[in-house]
């Protein structure tokens, strides 16, 4: 099995981001409501538009993260958020989805 990578960023060090993509496979999760990571990646500011439907938020309530994924380029892919990620803890509590929600989901 291939090792993981996985890495908490802050805005800063999203930069590095198309770096680290050039010697391993990354994939980036926007775990910010603002979907601060998607609009740096790729210049798309109406998250709520362009990205409906399409998020973390569905991807951890149908517990399959595979088809919100969202190709970046070569070896940096992307599953993206908006601000109805808020309700990540109302919809976890009614479905009885636990802590390990998003570690399931991938």
């Amino acid at each position: 099995m291939k090792s993981v990578r996985v890495f908490v960023l802050n805005r800063l060090a999203v930069v590095l981001l198309p770096f680290l993509s050039k010697e391993e496979k990354v994939l980036a999760i926007d775990m910010d409501g603002q979907g601060n990571l998607i609009s740096l990646l790729t210049g798309e500011y109406d998250l709520c538009n362009a990205f409906e439907q399409r998020t973390i938020l569905e991807a951890i309530i149908e517990k399959y993260a595979r088809s919100y994924i969202i190709k970046i380029k070569d070896n940096l892919d992307l599953i993206p958020s908006n601000d109805f990620l808020a309700t990540l803890p109302r919809h976890m509590y009614e479905k009885g989805l636990k802590l390990d929600a998003l570690q399931k989901s991938l």
